[in-house]
């Protein structure tokens, strides 16, 4: 997959996992995210992370610029985030904001469903054709 595809799966799993820990706040981390397993301390004798694994931290950095999550603060690496929760806003507008494949459902109960059945095109299909309608539902 290549970063535009990889991007749009994370941005699902980690607004799904973040709904179904509302309102506590979570610890989020590359490993489980990505589901790329590779010990950091491995970076200390010069190995490098995976590609994906800073493709992760760029994702949750962009979804806390536009207003979608909150971090509280970086974790024992860049690639782990702790204290991390949905925005009220994002949360009401992930219920508000019409499903594009079954637009009976809402947002949220199309990722549920895709992610939960992990069905990447019908991620990549929910969230390129919806984050524009989240983000002007999120500047209400």
């Amino acid at each position: 997959m290549n970063n535009p595809e990889l991007s749009e799966l994370y941005i699902a799993r980690i607004l799904v996992k973040l709904y179904e820990h509302w309102a506590n706040p979570i610890s989020l981390n590359a490993s489980s995210i990505t589901e790329i397993h590779f010990d950091p301390d491995l970076m200390f004798e010069g190995q490098q992370a995976p590609k994906e694994w800073s493709l992760f931290e760029s994702v949750v950095h962009w979804l806390e610029e536009e207003g979608f999550i909150r971090t509280e603060r970086v974790g024992n690496s860049a690639y782990e985030f702790d204290g991390v929760t949905l925005t009220l806003k994002a949360m009401e507008a992930m219920k508000r904001v019409p499903d594009p494949l079954s637009p009976e459902n809402t947002l949220l109960d199309g990722l549920k469903q895709a992610v939960g059945e992990g069905r990447k095109s019908a991620i990549q299909a929910l969230v390129s054709t919806s984050m524009s309608a989240f983000h002007q539902a999120l500047s209400i």
